[in-house]
């Protein structure tokens, strides 16, 4: 798993960090969902996990997950 991922890049400080720097283009961002689409899922992970908007955390995975389907598609 670590040849994958980093853990330092996926503890929730870094990803809160990488929330904070890439603002609103976080999950819309097509640069971003398809290079940091691990570290978004480890953060929707994240942000359903904890108490807070899960209905909302889930509904925004499910939306740019779906965005990434369709950008492989069409390659």
């Amino acid at each position: 798993m670590r040849a994958v991922v980093d853990p330092a890049r996926v503890k929730p400080e870094a990803l809160e960090e990488l929330a904070n720097v890439a603002g609103p283009s976080l999950f819309v961002s097509d640069y971003l969902i398809a290079n940091e689409c691990l570290r978004l899922v480890a953060l929707s992970g994240l942000r359903a996990a904890v108490p807070g908007d899960v209905t909302g955390a889930l509904r925004q995975q499910e939306r740019w997950m779906l965005r990434l389907g369709r950008m492989s598609g069409a390659a």
